[in-house]
């Protein structure tokens, strides 16, 4: 795409979320599952760390692949890396690859970036 400065980043994001929020909608517009919205907050965590290694909000928002069904959450086309996001607590000593498709590419090397969220409240 062809995002040339910060704001329409900013509105790619917003687009980007959108499309996340849609992903997850049920059927009667509820609100997002616990699951679902931890996923979401750990890509938006790994987005803005991914930005700021490579100090392009821009590209990493151009690379932000999940909410648009690509097996992985961010391919970096020019670095050939794909990222895979999970969400993980403290105390979880694993995680779960939801498809084989997740941990599968000839174009690109893959890592898994792993954010530690934490619950804040019983909700």
């Amino acid at each position: 795409q062809g995002i040339t400065g910060e704001k329409e980043a900013l509105l790619e994001l917003l687009r980007c979320l959108d499309r996340w929020k849609n992903l997850f909608r049920t059927r009667r517009g509820r609100i997002l599952s616990k699951k679902a919205l931890r996923s979401l907050m750990s890509e938006v965590v790994a987005l803005l760390h991914l930005a700021a290694a490579r100090d392009s909000l821009q590209g990493a928002v151009r690379a932000w692949v999940g909410p648009k069904g690509a097996p992985q959450d961010f391919h970096f086309e020019l670095e050939a890396r794909a990222y895979e996001v999970k969400a993980v607590h403290r105390d979880q000593t694993s995680f779960t690859v939801s498809s084989i498709a997740q941990l599968d590419s000839a174009d690109y090397g893959i890592h898994i970036l792993l954010v530690q969220l934490e619950d804040l409240g019983p909700n």
